[in-house]
């Protein structure tokens, strides 16, 4: 009974073993927000406190920071921003027990209209996600010089080449692996902008090594580079094969978040591709046909599904991906642009039911709920090899019982057999 439990509670943990944090995008009337939004617990005791996660290398130039409730009343125009967004849980440095000032801190002077400048201090702080406690060195921001745009309570990157706060908590032994899984999703919403789209993106971290997420295969990222991006060494339009028409073979997976809209659906292409694909189909040189009704118009109908090879992975993106119908101007938009390379993480994570777990030891990323190469049914394999298992040893389990079951009997019949023995001989 202990065994059977046993193996049930690590099938069960294969599963569920991991934490998670969520983030998702406010969206309103007012402003719009185009960055994930996850609540933080900082310093003792815990502050909850909204901050914004950029993805990627298109980063602003101010770097990742903390607002101290301190720059309230230090900028008219920022405060404006901030009570747009509904901002009012700031960081108080003063108030937390275990902060620690490391030295004055004063950001970049940026000009673009995400930019601006702030000054304050180097802090170390307790920083808590879900149960888990790690130490956290970030730059407190306690004045606003100028700054264009909202930024709730600060922000947090993840980026392949410099420490993310999964990083920091692996170094300090707080959780067993550096390897963080994106999870995103989707759901309507009333009103709001452009796609009428609301995104919500779970990360899951502190994996189990038998956590169901390594079923997968790790796909080796291309070396030395900043950016998580991988090779891609098959590209087919509607099944034909037009790898060798193509002169930049490399698929990013790191631009998740950047500084427009993440409802930008947009996928990026190479320059050659979208070339071949523009002088062969109108409707992506056009990039709007209207009077399509739900984009099944001929012209979106015909266009091509762009297949990719990778080492381990084959990726699919179908028209469906890449067009959006706009009903109040019964309009088809084709989002495709051209790039130096393939760019469609946001799509990727957000409009399929793929999942990214991306691993910095080594340099690898996993696609769950892709196709592998070899076209075997990971999904099927992933369920059906912990029952196997289970059946395995619960079979083991019974053998064992009866065996005991019989061998009982056997030894008393043995005991008697030697007590008449005795018995005989002292006669």
């Amino acid at each position: 009974m202990i065994l059977s439990l046993f193996v049930i509670a690590v099938l069960a943990c294969s599963i569920t073993c991991f934490e998670t944090l969520s983030t998702s995008i406010p969206v309103s009337n007012q402003q719009p927000q185009s960055l994930l939004i996850a609540n933080i617990n900082l310093g003792t005791p815990p502050q909850n406190i909204p901050v914004m996660l950029f993805f990627g290398t298109n980063l602003p130039r101010l770097g990742q920071f903390i607002l101290n409730k301190s720059v309230q009343g230090t900028n008219e125009i920022f405060d404006l921003l901030q009570k747009q967004i509904g901002m009012t849980n700031y960081y108080d440095l003063d108030s937390s027990t275990t902060s620690e000032q490391k030295g004055d801190y004063e950001s970049v002077q940026e000009q673009s209209g995400y930019g601006g400048q702030m000054r304050g201090k180097y802090v170390q702080d307790v920083l808590q996600i879900g149960k888990l406690k790690f130490k956290y060195y970030f730059a407190c921001a306690q004045k606003i010089t100028s700054l264009n745009q909202a930024y709730s309570g600060g922000m947090i990157f993840f980026q392949r080449t410099e420490d993310n706060i999964f990083d920091l908590m692996y170094k300090q032994k707080i959780i067993k692996t550096r390897d963080y899984v994106l999870q995103g999703s989707t759901y309507e919403i009333n009103g709001g902008y452009s796609s009428n789209k609301g995104y919500n993106l779970k990360m899951h971290f502190d994996l189990e090594s038998n956590s169901q997420y390594y079923n997968y295969p790790p796909n080796q990222l291309v070396p030395n580079s900043d950016i998580f991006e991988m090779y891609c060494y098959g590209i087919y339009l509607d099944g034909e094969d037009i790898s060798d028409k193509i002169k930049y073979k490399r698929i990013f997976i790191d631009q998740l978040t950047d500084t427009i809209d993440l409802g930008d659906n947009t996928i990026g292409i190479p320059l050659d591709l979208y070339s071949m694909l523009a002088s062969k189909y109108d409707s992506v040189g056009r990039q709007q046909i209207f009077n399509c009704a739900k984009c099944q118009c001929d012209q979106i109908k015909n266009l091509p599904t762009i297949t990719l090879i990778t080492q381990e992975y084959k990726l699919t993106i179908d028209p469906s991906q890449y067009t959006q119908h706009i009903e109040q101007m019964d309009m088809c938009q084709v989002h495709l642009t051209q790039e130096k390379q393939f760019n469609f993480a946001k799509s990727l994570i957000f409009n399929s039911n793929i999942q990214v777990m991306y691993s910095k030891q080594p340099d690898t990323v996993r696609l769950i709920g892709a196709q592998t190469i070899n076209h075997v049914n990971i999904d099927a394999i992933k369920y059906i090899f912990p029952i196997f298992t289970a059946i395995i040893l619960t079979g083991l389990l019974f053998t064992f019982s009866w065996t005991i079951y019989q061998i009982q009997p056997l030894k008393l019949e043995q005991k008697q057999l030697k007590e008449k023995l005795n018995i005989c001989i002292k006669l």
